[in-house]
């Protein structure tokens, strides 16, 4: 049974670990993102400041791209926003409440056994909800960050639209 155990609370601990990591690198991916937004909409607002003045369709889809990239903007900031993840419990309070169940189970013939069971589910009850409340953390931050880079994206097309059309003549 400690085997099974141990072998259980290995793999939600590494779930645990793997969600954990997960926020830093949509993070890292906003980040990215606020680059992108930010050059694109300098570019957007030199094109809007062209002389010769853009068709009114170009000038149109222009403005399009500034309305996408301030959305995609304000989902990154939401992206970024700070978030509380669960953590691990820290280490001293790991080892008194150890120290507490070696004190209960004490003068108990398999007290070492019945001490390391009740750790190993106690630890993978815990990883289990710091991985739930950490993974819906990531869920939302994950849905800031895909619709940002799709606005983005838009942007993207129709800034590389308007530099074909500047660069070939209207």
């Amino acid at each position: 049974m400690e085997d099974y155990l141990r072998s259980v609370e290995e793999h939600v601990k590494s779930q645990d670990d793997l969600e954990f990591g997960l926020g830093d690198t949509l993070d890292v991916k906003t980040s990215i993102a606020v680059v992108a937004i930010t050059f694109l909409a300098t570019q957007s607002a030199g094109f809007l400041d062209s002389k010769p003045a853009l068709p009114p369709w170009l000038h149109f889809a222009q403005f399009f791209s500034i309305l996408f990239l301030a959305v995609a903007g304000v989902l990154a900031l939401g992206e970024l926003w700070p978030r509380k993840y669960a953590a691990r419990t820290a280490p001293g309070e790991f080892q008194s409440w150890v120290e507490r169940l070696s004190t209960f189970y004490n003068g108990d013939p398999d007290s070492a056994s019945k001490v390391i069971t009740e750790i190993a589910r106690q630890e993978i009850q815990k990883s289990t909800k710091r991985f739930e409340h950490n993974s819906k953390v990531n869920t939302q931050k994950f849905w800031f960050l895909e619709w940002c880079f799709r606005l983005t994206l838009f942007a993207l097309m129709l800034n590389l639209l308007t530099l074909v059309v500047l660069a070939f003549g209207h």
